[in-house]
């Protein structure tokens, strides 16, 4: 060695017969794989250090770290397959909706080319729709309970006469009648007067005058009456109408009434 230190290799030689040498597949043990060196320190601790407990307290934040990083990992995945989850309910909600609510042509499915059955006999053809010619019609209402307002139509006197001779005609008896259905809807102020009375006896029975008793009201001191309110539930419960598609339709018939005049009313119920 360099610093004037040696080695000394001391071993023992074996013997090894020549038979030994030539025969096939065997191998003398000193001719064999050497054998791995085994060490000699002792296994590593799976629990904590019994030397030194401070290696244990410094890495316990890392562990807590891998920890939460692996369950952030699995919510972040299962986040995912919900959210896939819900995709896909919510396209077959969709589907659902344009099956039961979109549009659907009755035509497609009654036209529609079906498999001939050669068991069954053919079908008699569809009748037409509308009125059919071997059955008698519906009855003409008359409508009796209607009031009926009469009106005269006459000839104009430049047409009561012969164009060519000019002598006129003679009335025959008998008028040719037709019914026209109207609706006559017009808003009209009702005004109240309130005749005034003085007693003429001095007996002092009735002091001061005497005034006629007042219409009634729904709402005291209104200017509304009973009938535009009778209109105005009827609409809204019953036909289901909004209040502010009244008010324009009565303003075409000449009525301008405010939604906040009706809501004071609301109130006063």
């Amino acid at each position: 060695m360099d610093d004037g230190s040696a080695s000394v290799f001391c071993f023992t030689p074996l013997r090894v017969p020549v038979s030994e040498l030539s025969r096939p597949g065997t191998c003398p043990s000193a001719l064999a794989a050497p054998v791995a060196p085994v060490c000699s320190a002792p296994p590593l601790p799976e629990g904590p250090c019994p030397v030194c407990p401070r290696l244990e307290q410094e890495f316990e934040p890392w562990r807590q770290a891998a920890y939460w990083r692996a369950m952030h990992r699995r919510a972040l995945e299962r986040q995912a397959q919900l959210q896939a989850e819900v995709d896909r309910l919510q396209a077959l909600l969709r589907l659902r909706e344009q099956q039961l609510f979109g549009r659907k042509t009755e035509t497609a499915a009654a036209t529609a080319p079906t498999a001939p059955n050669s068991t069954q006999p053919d079908p008699t053809p569809p009748r037409p729709r509308g009125q059919q010619s071997d059955r008698p019609g519906p009855k003409r209402r008359d409508y009796p309970q209607l009031p009926a307002i009469p009106e005269d139509h006459i000839l104009p006197p430049e047409r009561c006469c012969c164009p060519q001779c000019g002598q006129p005609f003679d009335e025959f008896p008998g008028t040719e009648d037709s019914v026209i259905l109207e609706v006559d809807v017009r808003a009209h102020r009702r005004v109240i007067r309130r005749h005034r009375y003085r007693p003429r006896c001095s007996c002092a029975a009735v002091p001061g005058i005497v005034t006629a008793p007042p219409p009634p009201r729904l709402i005291k001191k209104s200017i509304l009456g009973i009938s535009i309110w009778v209109a105005v539930l009827l609409d809204k419960y019953l036909f289901y109408r909004p209040t502010y598609r009244l008010l324009a339709d009565w303003e075409t018939l000449g009525l301008d009434l405010a939604l906040e005049r009706l809501s004071v009313g609301w109130r006063a119920f």
